[in-house]
């Protein structure tokens, strides 16, 4: 989200002369009146919904079939093309608003660096925290190519695409939860675009913190034990037996006294994580991208209320232990945040701002 707000005011972005998405059949004119600019965003939002519907059952049925080739294929192109046409694009802005002279040999190279190695990094191999950078990227470039999509369209399909992902994950037979379904049954990951927030804990080995265990669990146990112990225990010990026992229970305390000191942290494998899909986050982001578009203080208040959203939704994932759809809460607050934003809040910051009045 913060990268679409930097975008939207620190690049040039044209957005009237710019090509319309092919799936547009309303163009939006500033001359249209109000009646004929939602109808036409209407129609525009279930188009998109349709696409949306059509490409997961495709999917799904693929994945239902084990058509995983063609699963990864399909992905492996969609964000090799997006990393490096959309990537492109906003680089070309980055280093026009920078004024940096780069030849097109260069950018050439610097592209293809950067879309191939985006994909191994998502697909193949590469470090978490660079994987993690790349699915970002992902969803911040799709939003910023959402924000050249006129302003009564763009509020359409944010609505219908939060509806839609409620009956998605919830209703039986939504695409969504029959794909979760079908990964958990054969406990394989879902083949998608997923950001994986993983929450790693460090936790002290038990063995180390707590040296006094018993002896079948420490390294320092006792040389003699049960009916043996108490066998030496009635046994007379020679001069130099003594000395040898004395030895033993000498370095085992001192064992035991240096394993109390240290401490050691093991780094444990990820018990709990939060996936999302990429698509929540392109699509928060074209929601703060909308409310920049406006002003700084619609931008605050969608911020806030979209976090909101993704903190209720943890909760009630917390709470119902299954999957759950990550937009409606978030753009449902965000969009009435922003109305309301719009409505009361900004014009009172301009009249009081005006009358010189600090509150």
């Amino acid at each position: 989200m913060i990268l679409v707000i930097a975008s939207i005011y620190f690049l040039t972005i044209p957005v009237d002369n710019a090509p319309s998405p092919a799936w547009l059949v309303y163009q939006e004119q500033s001359t249209d009146s109000t009646g004929v600019k939602f109808v036409g965003a209407a129609i525009d939002a279930l188009i998109f919904v349709v696409m949306i519907v059509i490409a997961t059952t495709v999917l799904v049925c693929c994945f239902k079939y084990r058509c995983m080739c063609f699963i990864y294929g399909w992905l492996v192109l969609s964000t090799w093309m997006l990393l490096a046409s959309l990537g492109a694009l906003v680089f070309y802005f980055i280093i026009d608003a920078a004024n940096v002279a780069v030849d097109w040999i260069t950018f050439t190279i610097i592209m293809w660096n950067f879309s191939v190695g985006g994909v191994v990094c998502v697909f193949w191999y590469g470090p978490t925290y660079l994987t993690q950078i790349y699915l970002v990227l992902v969803s911040a470039l799709m939003a910023i190519a959402f924000t050249r999509i006129p302003e009564f369209t763009t509020w359409a399909i944010l609505l219908a695409v939060a509806i839609y992902d409620v009956f998605a994950v919830l209703c039986p037979g939504g695409p969504l939860r029959v794909l979760v379904e079908l990964a958990q049954e054969r406990d394989q990951p879902i083949p998608a675009l997923l950001y994986n927030g993983m929450l790693w804990m460090g936790m002290a080995s038990e063995e180390l913190v707590r040296p006094s265990k018993p002896a079948e669990d420490s390294d320092l146990a006792p040389l003699v034990t049960g009916e043996g112990e108490a066998a030496a225990a009635d046994t007379p010990l020679g001069e130099d037996d003594g000395d040898e026992v004395q030895e033993v229970a000498a370095a085992e305390e001192e064992g035991r006294a240096r394993l109390s000191r240290d401490v050691v942290f093991v780094e444990t494998r990820p018990r709990n994580s939060v996936k999302l899909g990429l698509g929540d986050f392109v699509f928060y982001s074209v929601l703060v991208g909308r409310a920049a578009m406006y002003d700084i203080i619609t931008v605050v208040t969608c911020f806030v209320a979209i976090l909101t959203g993704l903190f209720l939704t943890l909760l009630l994932l917390g709470v119902f232990r299954k999957a759950l759809p990550a937009l409606p809460i978030s753009i449902a607050l965000g969009t009435i945040f922003y109305f309301l934003t719009r409505v009361l809040i900004v014009p009172l910051v301009l009249t009081l701002g005006e009358q010189s009045i600090m509150v």
